[in-house]
């Protein structure tokens, strides 16, 4: 075997180099990466730090309270069972006051967050004012776990003495998660 000219030392070498260059540019890339993620988690794990030291001091407070949403907030059986029955039930109170229900639409489920979930149903309706305040104040109710998410009202003369009033709304319903 004979020996390698000068020429062909440096291409070799330079072969080395560059193969060493490539193969550092990869990993410097891969630690950044990694370094990046681990800032990330470092960051939310920093603002849960946080959050968690606030919330320790009330922590008495508010134990109480998710004892209470643990033991009184409905589970959800059927997301479709849960939004008709909430329909059945603004369907049947309005009846029985007297309110004309125009449009009656089921709302696409909603995300909620990770400590509870929604159904959601919106509803036209018209009828004599005091009827639709009475109506609306026994829907939304923290034992019920109900709240309007939205809520108009217009009101008008119907030439009778009474005011007549429409109403569009949207009641949601919360539920464990």
């Amino acid at each position: 075997m004979r020996s390698l000219r000068t020429s062909e030392l440096i291409l070799l070498v330079l072969t080395f180099v560059v193969i060493f260059t490539v193969l550092n540019v990869i990993m410097w890339n891969k630690h950044k990466a990694r370094e990046k993620e681990v800032k990330d988690k470092l960051s939310k794990l920093e603002d849960q730090l946080a959050s968690n030291l606030a919330y320790a001091p009330e922590q008495a407070f508010w134990l109480p309270k998710d004892e209470w949403l643990d033991a009184h907030m409905p589970k959800m059986s059927d997301f479709g069972a849960e939004q008709s029955a909430l329909l059945e039930y603004l369907q049947s109170t309005a009846r029985e006051r007297g309110i004309r229900l125009h449009t009656q639409t089921l709302q696409k489920p909603a995300n909620g967050s990770k400590f509870h979930k929604v159904v959601s149903v919106t509803i036209q309706s018209n009828g004599p004012d005091q009827a639709i305040y009475d109506w609306l104040s026994e829907m939304q109710s923290p034992e019920k776990f109900q709240y309007f998410s939205y809520l108009q009202l217009d009101t008008y003369e119907a030439g009778r003495p009474k005011l007549e009033m429409d109403c569009r709304f949207t009641l949601s319903r919360w539920f464990q998660p």
